[in-house]
């Protein structure tokens, strides 16, 4: 049965709102690689675990509790509502009436 967390259960989406650069991976074999974040409380980077889905952007590598703690990801659906809008506010050309 598969686990469910939180009061948003069955929303488990994640965005990432500046994706310029991020690719999502899947750790896919054993070798050692870390986290590019440290857990808060610890003076350690924790390890990325096969089978474990993360962000990478260049050499970075971010589990996903990480990521979305720098807010490099967010369960904000409408983060995309608190930016600037990409039109520009132009007045109407109101010469042709």
């Amino acid at each position: 049965m598969p686990e469910v967390h939180g009061s948003k259960a069955g929303e488990e989406r994640l965005y990432v709102p500046e994706y310029a650069g991020w690719k999502v991976a899947l750790k896919d074999d054993w070798t050692k690689e870390y986290c590019f974040a440290q857990n808060p409380g610890e003076d350690f980077y924790h390890l990325l675990v096969t089978g474990e889905i993360f962000l990478q952007r260049g050499t970075e590598k971010y589990c996903l509790g990480c990521a979305v703690r720098h807010g490099y990801a967010t369960h904000e659906r409408g983060f995309w509502l608190h930016r600037p809008s990409s039109v520009e506010d132009q007045p109407a050309d109101r010469s042709e009436e």
